[in-house]
């Protein structure tokens, strides 16, 4: 058997195997399941199955019942016998209903259950072809409705299904059998046909049953995996709230003791210096910072817990708003914005929790102040509505909110933009919190805003009359007792700490007071570009490199080219988040363009998961600093850094000597390459030279010979003699040129000639190459050249050769031309070598004049004739230089310096 008979029958049988393979899959096995899943699934399937059978029953009464109007009209002399069977029928059915019902329903009774009702509806529709004749009653149809009704309506599985259709097929036949009358005429094919498309039906009824059972299990399979992995993240999110809430507790303390012990050095200010207290300063503003977040997380895990009960208390409206202003007037005034509350005669009171109340107020002014620019305003008022409802709002002409934003700003950890696009910093849970905690008084938070306009938003509060209906138990504002006397507060910590926390909700980094101007500061031989955006962290790095480095600062990277351009930093200290564009961006930037390849790039950022690091070093950072550093972290690593990138300016101009030096070594091995060539070539057209003089005489010789007794030949003979005579002239010219060529003057010896006859020279050895071509030259005779002729043909030889070549190559009809021309321009001598060939790509015409550089295949050239073409021409004082265009031409034009010969006497 042949090789290919045998791979043909191989790739059959793999054929068939997936046919088989892919319908066992079809009728095959669910795949198995954690017991846990199984008995999830079970008691499920048994609920269906239960359900499903309920609706069996009653569809399967009905329709036996209503089969009496189709006896009526097809058996009427039969229809007492047919109703009596329908109505044992439909007994036993209301019988299984009745079970159904009664009996502790388990999967094993609902399975047996549906089962017997297929059969007792199948049992009542033989009974009746037994009776109505056999194999020739129409009824049968009847089994094909049980069987395909119940194999869509019921969940059976394939087995079930395959043992109810077996034993209705099995039951059909033994009626007809029973009948007796298959051996009439035409019975036994009505019994043929009836049984073949019960049969057919009951295929397809075990198919979509099986494949309904893998749907069902693979529907609830997901639909477990579902629930439990949602029960899961229920859990993991409860154990989460857990975690922040002891976190939060077991931080604030510590906090609070150390903003104590900070606020009582600060009250010793004169005895402070000025860098000490700068430092204080800084370490209180974060501080707060802090406290604030870990205050606003614990309000977010009580409300998730419901343990953030309120403690309302009757409030004068006003006053208390007035006092909340106040606290914060600070904030507004150092950023340059104005800060008012709007006058209102109407005096009404508010019932809420004064510590949570003055939390949602306080965020809204602190994102007011924050969003809006210097000589902008702020103002906040309040109204009454109708339905005894209050409307308290904070209203400002800031950045204002892009629409987009607008129903995502509650969501919790949600950011929107700032001024310019710039992303200000924070969680983003302090709208959600404001929100939750105004749902909490029964209220509404909403919000109106355009961008460049500014934004207003109002809470919708629950409780206005006026003050006078109210009974006196009446707190006056909400600040101090008020809030003081929040059980939540009371209950975290003591009360010296109160005001802590009071003055953390009153905290804010007010990025845009500080000038955008770039600054320049610090002592130092190297340049370091810090780009920070946080003024704290700004001058606290400056105020550790100050000593050592010169800084330029700035708070974002939108002139980052100009700073570069304009300062040359050795290294940039970019921080991750900034406005507008990132760190990451900005680092990117960087590294796009060369000139910046020596500059180092450091990334700072609170980041400290991998997957950041990777990002930063492929943007093209070289270091990656995490926050919080020490200070000696930082300058050893600024430092290390500045050094390797001095180390490596250094290596790079080392190398670029070394390369130079190499060309220089490759360019002398060329030029000894070449002159061993020439000498070589030299001695072997000496040689030829000899072999070929002495054989020429000869001939020169019987030339004149047959010259002398010209008057005895015919004019034919004659013509002939003259034409062999003037071809042996010309080799002897030829020869005459390579003598000279061979025998070259002695090195370092020049003289003066005329240019056109080195020319000519070159072309005579060239003449080959030029065959078919068109030389035009234009060489004036009076142009004399002061050099070594032999060179200056060797230089003519290889661009006719070249340009030869090229015409040849070119696949073009039009006629191939080669322009040699020669002027004196000024000091100079500008000689022309023009063809029409196929022309040299740009990138080829950079290497053009390197040595070994060729574009031939191999064995047809060294790529070396140019580069000695370069060499002989810049040795007698002048240049070579080549243009092309692709198709079209290419032009060598040669400037020589003139000799004094050219002076016109």
């Amino acid at each position: 058997m042949s090789t290919a008979h045998t791979e043909s029958l191989l790739e059959g049988r793999l054929s068939i195997r997936k046919i088989l393979d892919g319908f066992s899959n079809l009728l095959g096995k669910t795949e198995p399941a954690d017991s846990e899943l199984m008995a999830a699934y079970r008691e499920t399937d048994t609920e269906r199955r239960r359900v499903r059978l309920h609706i069996g029953i009653w569809i399967s009464t009905i329709g036996m019942l209503a089969g009496v109007t189709l006896d009526y009209f097809v058996y009427p002399e039969h229809l007492g016998a047919l109703f009596s069977i329908r109505l044992v029928a439909t007994l036993v059915l209301f019988l299984l209903l009745f079970v159904l019902k009664k009996r502790k329903v388990d999967r094993a009774l609902v399975k047996n259950l549906g089962i017997t009702m297929a059969f007792v509806d199948n049992l009542a529709f033989t009974t009746m072809v037994f009776y109505l004749g056999g194999a020739t009653s129409p009824y049968y149809a009847g089994i094909n409705l049980v069987l395909l009704a119940m194999s869509v309506l019921l969940p059976w599985t394939l087995k079930e299904t395959s043992a109810v259709c077996l034993g209705s097929i099995a039951l059909y036949a033994f009626a007809c059998m029973l009948e007796g009358n298959l051996s009439e005429t035409g019975v036994f094919s009505s019994f043929f046909n009836n049984t073949y498309f019960l049969t057919i039906t009951s295929v397809i009824c075990v198919i979509s049953a099986h494949l309904q059972t893998r749907a069902r299990f693979s529907d609830f399979q997901l639909r477990h995996s579902l629930d439990k992995r949602n029960h899961e993240l229920q859990t993991l999110d409860r154990l989460k709230t857990n975690f922040f809430s002891n976190v939060t507790h077991e931080l604030r303390t510590p906090l609070a003791l150390i903003l104590g012990p900070i606020d009582n050095v600060l009250k010793g200010r004169e005895k402070l210096a000025d860098r000490h207290h700068e430092n204080l300063l800084v370490a209180q503003r974060n501080s707060l910072r802090l406290l604030k977040l870990i205050n606003d997380l614990l309000d977010l895990t009580r409300m998730e817990q419901g343990d953030n009960v309120l403690s309302k208390k009757t409030l004068k409206l006003k006053a208390y708003l007035v006092e909340i202003v106040d606290s914060v007037r600070h904030l507004a005034t150092a950023k340059g914005v104005s800060l008012s509350v709007e006058p209102n005669s109407e005096s009404i009171y508010l019932e809420a929790d004064p510590a949570r109340m003055e939390k949602v107020i306080l965020n809204l002014l602190t994102n007011a102040i924050k969003f809006t620019s210097r000589g902008g305003a702020i103002k906040v008022g309040y109204k009454t509505l109708p339905e005894e409802k209050i409307a308290i709002y904070v209203e400002d002409n800031g950045a204002g909110i892009h629409q987009k934003d607008l129903n995502k700003i509650f969501d919790r950890f949600y950011q929107v933009s700032g001024e310019g696009g710039s992303s200000e910093q924070g969680v983003g849970i302090g709208l959600a919190l404001a929100k939750e905690l105004i749902k909490q008084h029964d209220g509404q938070l909403e919000v109106e805003s355009e961008p460049q306009k500014g934004s207003r938003f109002t809470m919708i509060l629950p409780g206005s009359l006026p003050l006078s209906s109210r009974s006196p138990d009446v707190v006056a504002h909400g600040s101090p007792d008020a809030v003081q006397n929040s059980p939540q507060l009371t209950n975290d910590v003591d009360q010296p700490l109160l005001q802590a926390f009071r003055s953390a909700d009153r905290t804010l980094v007010n990025r845009n007071s500080e000038s955008d101007e770039i600054s320049v500061s610090g002592s130092g031989d190297q340049v370091v570009l810090i780009i920070e955006d946080e003024p704290d962290m700004m001058r606290y790095i400056t105020s550790l490199l100050n000593e050592h480095f010169k800084l330029v600062s700035a708070r974002d990277g939108r002139n980052l080219e100009y700073l570069i351009e304009t300062y040359d930093p050795q290294l940039i200290l970019l921080d991750w988040m900034l406005p507008g564009r990132d760190g990451l961006t900005l680092c990117r930037e960087i590294r796009k363009d060369n000139r910046n390849n020596a500059r180092k790039v450091v990334m700072l950022t609170a980041r400290v998961d991998e997957a950041s690091k990777v990002h930063a070093l492929e943007a093209g950072s070289d270091d990656f600093l995490l926050k919080p550093f020490s200070s000696i972290e930082l300058i050893t690593r600024i430092n290390n850094l500045i050094r390797n990138a001095t180390l490596q300016i250094s290596l790079k101009q080392s190398n670029l000597e070394l390369k130079e030096t190499l060309q220089r070594l490759q360019e002398t091995e060329a030029h000894l390459i070449q002159s061993e060539k020439m000498n070589a070539l030299g001695s072997l057209s000496a040689g030829l030279l000899h072999e070929i003089n002495n054989p020429l005489n000869y001939v020169f010789s019987g030339i004149q010979i047959l010259e002398m007794q010209n008057d005895s030949f015919d004019d034919e003979t004659k013509e002939m003699i003259g034409d062999i005579k003037e071809g042996l002239v010309r080799v002897n010219d030829v020869m005459k040129d390579l003598t000279t060529f061979a025998y070259p003057e002695k090195p370092g010896q020049v003289s003066e000639f005329p240019l056109i006859e080195a020319f000519r020279a070159a072309e005579k050895i060239t003449s080959k190459e030029t065959m078919g071509v068109d030389v035009q030259v234009d060489l004036p005779s009076e142009l004399i050249v002061k050099g070594q002729k032999t060179q200056l043909m060797h230089v003519f030889i290889n661009l006719l050769t070249n340009a030869g070549k090229a015409l040849v190559e070119h696949p073009s009809e039009r006629p191939k031309e080669i322009k040699v021309s020669a002027e004196r321009i000024e000091d100079t001598i500008k000689l022309v070598f023009h063809d029409n060939g196929i022309g040299i790509s740009e990138t080829i015409r950079k290497r053009i004049f390197e040595p070994f550089f060729t574009t031939r295949d191999v064995g047809k050239g060294m790529g070396m004739g140019l580069s000695i073409c370069r060499t002989i021409i810049e040795n007698h004082g002048g240049s070579i230089s080549v243009d092309s265009k692709v198709d079209h031409f290419t032009i060598f034009t040669i400037h020589i310096p003139v000799t004094k010969a050219n002076d016109p006497k």
